[in-house]
């Protein structure tokens, strides 16, 4: 199915615009579909319109999916301190928006250190954990190359510039060497975000590296799914191992080829692992 017919199965089952007051910031956020909460936290510099579409679909199949703009991003307003912590605190405080008491939580990238600090933090909000394409900080976490970590740190231009920047990062070569059409499965960016805002971000990144969770991984007891792409070099899936080992009948779960950007690659196999996932555990 083409991106463009993926997008219009979308918009046929999403929900208008909301936004709703979040610690005295106005945050945007969509749901799609029915059923159970599944709230997505997006990555570094990201916005909700960069979430596959159809990975959306997918799991909006059979459980209602929420996306949302952290503050200063998209369509949300601004925040002048910006911290992991005060990310997972915007993330507990828009699911009391949404009157959802508890939901099923997945982060992506710097999402999964948000998704990780909010059930250390508020453990009884979080029903299944999945932390795709992520890790845990401190000191054993193993780090990009030195060139990803420059374009990483790379926050200029409009966010489209930005992602345009990245791609060859977040895409395998020879993955894009054999998809050239990058309209075939990347989503048309609607929103922007600042380079002001991207920074405070990247900041709030390094210094929760510094220590991340990795010293207290094993008190997250809820069922836990962890995502990573073999291919991945953003952040390399030994990170994904690490954090399996030390959180209590996790699962681990290799995507072959996948990139970062695996849910690009294989948006319906990733589904089909995250729903057999919530429907087993």
């Amino acid at each position: 199915m083409s991106l463009k017919n993926e997008n219009a199965q979308l918009a046929e089952t999403e929900s208008e615009l909301k936004i709703v007051s979040v610690n005295g910031v106005d945050i945007a956020c969509r749901t799609y579909g029915t059923g159970m909460p599944l709230l997505l936290c997006m990555g570094y510099g990201g916005t909700m319109d960069m979430w596959s579409p159809a990975l959306i679909r997918y799991l909006a199949e059979d459980r209602q999916v929420i996306v949302f703009d952290y503050p200063g991003m998209g369509l949300s307003g601004p925040k002048d301190t910006v911290s992991v912590q005060t990310l997972a605190d915007d993330t507990k405080g828009l699911m009391d928006a949404l009157n959802i008491f508890r939901a099923d939580v997945l982060g992506y990238s710097m999402g999964t250190y948000v998704a990780q600090n909010l059930v250390i933090s508020c453990p009884d909000v979080v029903d299944h954990l999945i932390l795709y394409a992520g890790d845990s900080g401190g000191k054993k976490c193993i780090q990009p190359s030195s060139e990803v970590e420059a374009a990483l740190a790379n926050t200029s231009g409009t966010s489209e510039e930005r992602g345009m920047r990245l791609l060859p990062f977040i895409l395998p070569e020879k993955w894009m060497a054999a998809h050239p059409d990058i309209m075939s499965y990347c989503p048309v960016l609607t929103e922007n975000s600042s380079s002001e805002s991207v920074q405070h971000q990247y900041l709030a990144i390094q210094d929760w590296m510094k220590n991340g969770t990795s010293a207290r991984l094993s008190e997250i007891q809820c069922s836990t799914l962890i995502l990573t792409g073999t291919e991945d070099i953003v952040r390399p899936p030994e990170n994904s191992f690490f954090i399996g080992k030390r959180i209590s009948g996790s699962w681990v779960v290799l995507i072959k080829g996948g990139g970062h950007g695996a849910m690009y690659q294989y948006p319906a196999e990733m589904a089909a692992i995250i729903r057999t996932f919530l429907d087993t555990t």
